[in-house]
């Protein structure tokens, strides 16, 4: 049998290490994505194929070989009005998520396999997470004919 000196040395070791591990989380939660490095990433990785605009037009959208973005959190997979979507994409089922965002940001092809997109995905997790973080506040807010915080 253990001791009660023993059995209390174990419970306080255990405590701590619960205490520790569940600040790391919280801290994790905190240092996640940051919108405006997310924007910045954005303009130098994304908007060659894609906007994130509110309100864009046909012609506009025209211009781009991806769809917007704009309000793409909460979407379902292959939905956006107006855009050519390959099968693959539209079957996929996918609920863009922030954290089926982060999967298909990382690799594209591996998530959705014979998708159209052929961009190989951004390898840095922070990237990655920075990139959400701006999606994640291009989205309707407020009533009709607000924007969002980020322009």
């Amino acid at each position: 049998m253990i001791s009660q000196p023993a059995l209390t040395r174990l419970v306080v070791r255990n405590l701590a290490f619960l205490a520790a591990f569940a600040l790391l989380g919280s801290t994790a939660v905190l240092a996640a994505g940051n919108a405006d490095r997310g924007k910045q990433k954005f303009k130098a990785t994304c908007e060659v194929c894609h906007f994130a605009l509110r309100g864009a037009t046909r012609n506009d959208e025209l211009t781009k070989i991806g769809p917007n973005l704009y309000g793409v959190v909460g979407r379902a997979a292959g939905t956006h009005k107006g855009f050519r979507y390959s099968a693959a994409m539209k079957s996929s089922g996918i609920t863009w998520t922030e954290a089926e965002l982060r999967r298909y940001i990382l690799a594209p092809q591996q998530v959705i396999p014979n998708v159209r997109m052929s961009f190989p995905g951004v390898g840095n997790a922070q990237d990655i997470d920075d990139l959400v973080a701006y999606l994640a506040t291009r989205r309707h807010t407020g009533s009709p004919g607000t924007q969002s915080a980020a322009p």
